[in-house]
């Protein structure tokens, strides 16, 4: 089922472009040496063509690719002998790209009917169904594309002197297309850190067994800290992911160069990096703004509408059951401190092997209900900046089970308290929102026994190893999706005692020291 309209996706690609023409597009010195990077690789300017961009959250991978075709640009893209294809794992990592780009390039003046003319999009989600014509901003601009010529940038053959720029999901066959050899093919692969090492080259499959050819050059960015959702099939028969192969070649061949970092983050507000920072990223992950200047939005309701949240909460609830979490969330807003904690016992299975803490749950709602007030009575006065929220937990019960709850109690507030996204911390990887409740799955403990909950349950051997053991990287990614406030419900305590995993222990031991606490 298409999802993503190209029409849609040029409109907001004009909208950008006037933010690039006022000069807001300004990298960072890393975000400029990654750069460098695609651009001394993919002009085969380096002793082996071939680089990494490491992105942790919120670094602004996107926007380096941005910047290095604001400077490919500079020398007119269409006289690049080749093509460049992006490659990322879903379609919307392939609008999101091709909008930004679409936007550098409008903004460096090329038209419209430059754009569909370069560009060629492939993805079973993507359609060209929405009429430009009739759009009145398109009526404001000199040269527009006609609607058919906008259709033909979605699939359909590939004449590589006209088109040079090529965005497509992993399993799109892309060379089958080509109308005849380009001469060169550069390759930028998206979220490489999840990928294994073989399937950007699906896109290529016809090319290589026609020609037996292969890109020229190859550019991956993602982040190895990040890379959740590893199919079990490809651990198993330990496939080596993209990322991480091409690291481990660039540091054979000494070429350590070749592969960087980004340093800043935009989303997360400054202490609130640092856990993940210090656990993962060895302390040189920074956060480019700080807590007090991004939450004064958030301040400015809290202080402004404190009552109206008290009156709207007892409405529905009985807000002395409340009083403590909507006191201490108060309280962190107003004194710039972006982490809540809520400290728990351990995880406490409703069943033997059970993913669902039904106490854990109900901490969450509070303080979804704390700030769902705040954010509905902030709505309905309507001069005030309205944050989003989103609820997490690694488990898929967890989340289905606090959604439940969550209509329950709409069933008594109505429209008085505004409603939270659910969604797993597997599942929002590249997403974010303003305000996060996340919370934390199980700790075990290690005895001679085996491994017990606080029940004394015991199970054998890893198969039964707890998700930030196995897989660390969850909770890097349950700890960096919110740009203003972070509210953790569970037992850091234990996972920063735990001697299972140093990346594990060293970013709870920090979020433990800076994190405000909610004692139920």
């Amino acid at each position: 089922m298409s999802e993503f309209d190209v029409c849609e996706s040029l409109n907001r690609a004009l909208f950008l472009a006037k933010r690039v023409t006022k000069g807001v597009l300004q990298l960072n010195p890393s975000q400029q040496n990654a750069v460098n990077i695609l651009l001394n690789v993919l002009n085969l300017k380096n002793d082996v063509p071939l680089g990494g961009i490491q992105g942790p959250p919120g670094t602004g991978k996107t926007t380096v690719i941005e910047g290095f075709v604001h400077q490919l640009a500079s020398k007119d893209i269409r006289e690049m002998d080749g093509l460049l294809i992006y490659v990322a794992p879903t379609n919307y990592l392939v609008m999101q790209a091709f909008e930004r780009v679409a936007a550098t390039l409008i903004a460096k003046g090329f038209t419209l009917s430059d754009v569909v003319e370069m560009v060629k999009l492939f993805g079973y989600k993507i359609n060209a169904e929405t009429p430009c014509s009739k759009l009145p901003e398109w009526r404001e601009i000199g040269s527009v594309p006609s609607d058919m010529a906008v259709r033909g940038i979605v699939g359909g053959k590939i004449d590589p002197s006209k088109v040079k720029l090529i965005f497509t999901t992993e399993y799109q066959r892309v060379s089958s297309e080509f109308a005849k050899k380009p001469k060169e093919i550069f390759l930028v692969v998206d979220e490489a850190s999840r990928s294994p090492f073989y399937r950007p080259f699906i896109s290529l499959a016809d090319e290589i067994m026609r020609y037996k050819d292969y890109p020229y050059a190859l550019v991956g960015l993602g982040d190895p800290e990040q890379a959740i959702t590893i199919s079990k099939g490809l651990k198993i028969e330990k496939v080596p992911l993209l990322m991480e192969k091409i690291k481990n070649i660039l540091s054979e061949y000494k070429l350590d160069k070749n592969y960087i970092m980004l340093d800043t983050t935009y989303r997360l507000p400054s202490p609130s990096e640092k856990p993940i920072s210090h656990g993962f990223y060895e302390d040189k992950l920074l956060a480019f703004e700080a807590a007090e200047s991004r939450l004064k939005a958030l301040e400015e309701i809290v202080e402004d509408l404190e009552t109206q949240a008290k009156n709207r909460i007892e409405q529905v609830f009985s807000f002395g059951s409340l009083k403590g979490v909507f006191d201490k969330i108060s309280e962190a807003v107003t004194t710039h401190t972006p982490i809540v904690l809520v400290p728990t016992s351990e995880f406490n299975p409703e069943k033997d092997v059970s993913t669902l803490d039904i106490g854990r749950i109900k901490l969450g709602l509070k303080a979804a209900i704390v700030l769902g007030a705040f954010i509905s009575v902030a709505k309905e006065a309507g001069s005030y900046q309205v944050p989003t929220m989103m609820v997490t937990a690694p488990y898929s019960d967890m989340v289905l089970n606090t959604s439940f709850q969550w209509k329950m109690i709409r069933s008594k507030a109505s429209s008085k308290i505004e409603r939270p996204r659910f969604a797993t911390v597997q599942s929002v990887i590249g997403g974010e929102a303003d305000i996060v409740i996340t919370m934390l799955g199980k700790e075990y403990v290690k005895t001679k026994q085996g491994y017990y909950t606080n029940k004394n349950y015991y199970y054998w051997g890893n198969e039964y190893s707890t998700i930030y053991f196995n897989e660390p990287q969850v909770l890097n990614v349950q700890l960096s999706r919110h740009r203003e406030l972070l509210i953790v419900v569970g037992n850091v305590d234990k996972l920063a005692s735990s001697s299972f995993n140093e990346k594990v222990s060293n970013t709870a031991a920090v979020l433990n020291q800076l994190a405000a606490k909610v004692y139920q």
